[in-house]
Order: C-alpha cells, then structure tokens, then sequence
C-alpha cells in the first residue's frame, strides 16, 4: 500500500479542526439560545444549570466544557448580546451627514424602527439586560453599562454630525441626548416588546421619531 501523501494527510486533519470547531460553535450557540430563554423566562436567581442543559437536551458535563456556571453563561449572554449590537451598529453606521431638515423626520423614525426590530428579534436577551442585569452584582451592570455606552456613542456621533450642518440645536448636549434616545428605546421596549406581544412596530418608530423631534407642544 503506497503511502498517503503528506500534503494530502495535512488538508485532512485541518478539514477535522474546522468541522469539530464548528460543531464546538454550533453546541456553545445552542446553550446560549437556552440560557437565554430560561433566564428570560424564569429570572436570573431562580434558573438554574439543570433548567439550561435541559433545554439544550444536553448532559451537564457539556455545559462545564462552555461555561464554568451559571453566572459564567449569563455573562456570555449579554456577551454575546454586546457583540451583535456592534455588528448591527456598523452595519447602520452613516458614511456621510447628508440628511436634510426635510427628510430628517424619516431617517429618524427608520432608525428607532431598525432599534424596535433588532430588539423585536431578541426579546429574551433585551428582558435579561433590562430588567436582570442590576440586580445581581456589579461586573454584569458594567457590562450593561458597555452595551448601553456602544448605542450613546453612536447616537452621540450622529448628533454632532447633524449640530455641524446647522440642523439640530447647538445648545444640546450630544452625549445627554444620547441618554434621552436610549431611554425612549429602553421603555418602548419594555413596554411592547415582551412576551408574546406583537406590536406595530410602525407605529412605535413613528410615535418615537414625532416625539423625538417635535415635543409635546402644539405648532
């Protein structure tokens, strides 16, 4: 029998690396989607490892070679929260200021619907950082903080742009503004975007962009 050639041995053993690192990937995927439903739905302090590997449907040593525990997974959950934002961010970064006061009104109510529909679509995870993530100890808030930081930021960035072209006041504070955005976010979401409601989120976007921009007060 000739020998295998080596290259051929080489492609080999790297096509088993990636397919057990993708199967490593797809098992830490499917215990994140777990943990995610079950700290959603039955809270943080009262979930436990065996609700998680029960609804994984795996054995309690797989969850070990993951996460070290329960509080080690739900840091990967908002983790993993913190990293699809960024991604969601950069995809709907502007690559230039050149929204006009005519149809400001539209970008702003297009971008609290793209915010509503990214939450819409991660409903567990947004419960578990809205309402779990400050009652348990400080590393998760800072890690609130950090998601949270990421959104300011950008928001803060696009005030600036649009305070340079003269649209918005200069008498505001971007970084404030900031804060009032992700507020409106963070309460709308609450709100509406829990359980097995199914809101309209149209609406949602159009009563959040006409407040955002023109108050309260009858023109």
């Amino acid at each position: 029998m000739e020998p295998v050639p080596l290259v051929r041995v080489r492609k080999r053993i790297t096509g088993q690396a990636k397919r057990a690192e993708a199967a490593r990937k797809r098992m830490r995927e499917a215990l994140l989607r777990a943990a995610t439903r079950v700290f959603a739905n039955r809270g943080y302090r009262a979930a436990s490892i065996s609700d998680i590997i029960a609804a994984a449907g795996v054995a309690r040593g797989t969850f070990y070679l993951y996460f070290r525990g329960k509080q080690d997974a739900l840091f990967a959950v908002i983790d993993d929260l913190r990293e699809q934002q960024k991604v969601f961010i950069a995809s709907h970064a502007e690559q230039a200021p050149n929204v006009t006061a005519a149809d400001l009104h539209v970008q702003m109510r297009q971008g609290f619907l793209a915010w509503l529909r990214f939450y819409d679509e991660r409903r567990d995870a947004l419960k578990i950082l809205l309402r779990e993530s400050n009652l348990i100890d400080s590393k998760l808030e800072r890690k609130r903080a950090e998601v949270r930081g990421a959104i300011i930021d950008n928001v803060s960035k696009r005030i600036r742009r649009l305070q340079n072209t003269g649209i918005y006041q200069r008498k505001l504070a971007p970084e404030i503004v900031g804060h009032f955005f992700i507020g409106i976010v963070d309460e709308i979401s609450l709100a509406y975007l829990q359980d097995d409601s199914k809101p309209d989120l149209d609406l949602l976007a159009e009563q959040c962009a006409t407040f955002a921009l023109d108050g309260m007060l009858r023109r």
